[in-house]
């Protein structure tokens, strides 16, 4: 499985495969993808201010990019406001069938995932 995550030092996405980061990339596509939150190190970005910890990803098996069928939905995920990856209607999501992440030359990224898979709510 590949790791994806954005780096605010490079303005990249960080690819890492088993546990070392072996390259930055302006686009991954990720396929059957599992989004990953720390909880501690949501802890830790909150409590010191400052991001300087990886605390969330994506996990997925990466393929070479591509379009997605237009039934592509917006992923976000801010560690000093979010607890899980959120949707464009602020519904926490946990994984999806296709994932793209791209990196725009002015610093910015986004990210379009299909098929979601919605977090169980809480009982």
């Amino acid at each position: 499985m590949t790791d994806a995550y954005w780096n605010h030092r490079r303005r990249l996405w960080s690819i890492r495969e088993g546990g070392c980061v072996i390259g930055h990339e302006a686009e991954v596509c990720l396929l059957d993808v599992r989004l990953v939150v720390s909880r501690s190190a949501i802890a830790r970005v909150r409590l010191r201010g400052q991001r300087e910890v990886v605390c969330a990803w994506a996990s997925g098996r990466r393929v070479a990019p591509r379009r997605l069928g237009g039934e592509e939905v917006g992923l976000s995920f801010n560690p000093y406001r979010d607890d899980a990856f959120l949707d464009d209607w602020d519904r926490p999501v946990t994984g999806c069938s296709v994932l793209i992440l791209q990196a725009f030359e002015d610093g910015s990224n986004v990210a379009w995932a299909e098929g979601l898979v919605e977090a169980e709510p809480c009982r």
